[in-house]
């Protein structure tokens, strides 16, 4: 069930496809209740042998568009769960941050804490890797740092891709510290990863830029802070981390 879910996910065809079964399915169990009741009807007490179908078929009829509506249910929660997700990476989307991240901010705000920190990752060559190799190759190298990034979060914390190259992982920590270590971390694992592609080995790495969120700080200027810091590191070079 689980690799079904993935491939729905993955694939808007097979979304499609999944979602016209179920309103098909519920549209037979709708035509099939009203032609039982429509015959029963008719028949009336002079039919004889139609009591003796009447629990069965009302029963098909019934589960048929029990069943539609489940899955109708189920096949909305996996569209909804998609299109937070990026179809590359795996990370959240931008927009599935944008909502959430204010909502935790104001918890913070309203709590008297600040228990937020932003890492801001930029893939370094992502460029040049495009130009030379293409889009494909670009993607396998986001689907494996998105892999990496998830492999190291927590359930509270939100990592997304934020747009072509750059990616956001909120931490919930209390310590700038934690947040250097968590990227820390993901550096060393890109440093150990590479793409053989065409007969060429790709090197993977990012560098960041990390900040913690000051008491009352908007997202918007939480996000500025880090892109400045990642200005920072950029500028001493690759696989650098600005704090």
């Amino acid at each position: 069930m689980q690799g079904f879910e993935a491939q729905i996910r993955k694939n808007p065809m097979v979304r499609t496809i999944v979602l016209s079964t179920m309103i098909a399915i519920g549209m037979a169990g709708f035509l099939t209740g009203r032609w039982f009741f429509s015959h029963h009807a008719t028949a009336g007490a002079g039919g004889g042998g139609s009591d003796s179908v009447s629990g069965p078929l009302a029963v098909v009829a019934a589960m048929s568009v029990l069943t539609a509506a489940l899955l109708l249910f189920r096949g909305c929660e996996i569209s909804a769960a998609s299109a937070a997700r990026d179809r590359v990476s795996g990370l959240y989307t931008r927009g599935h941050a944008d909502e959430v991240i204010p909502a935790l901010i104001a918890r913070d705000d309203r709590a008297g804490r600040n228990q937020l920190a932003l890492v801001l990752m930029s893939v370094d060559y992502l460029e040049s890797i495009r130009r030379r190799y293409g889009e494909s190759a670009v993607d396998h190298a986001m689907r494996l740092i998105g892999g990496q990034i998830l492999g190291q979060t927590r359930g509270g914390d939100i990592a997304a891709r934020y747009d072509d190259h750059l990616v956001a992982v909120f931490l919930q920590c209390d310590e700038l510290d934690q947040a250097v270590s968590f990227g820390r971390r993901v550096a060393m694992l890109l440093s150990g990863q590479q793409l053989d592609w065409g007969g060429d080995v790709i090197k993977i790495s990012a560098s960041m830029g990390v900040v913690l969120r000051q008491p009352g700080e908007s997202l918007a200027e939480l996000l500025a802070r880090a892109v400045d810091r990642l200005a920072q590191a950029n500028q001493s070079g690759v696989s650098r981390i600005a704090a």
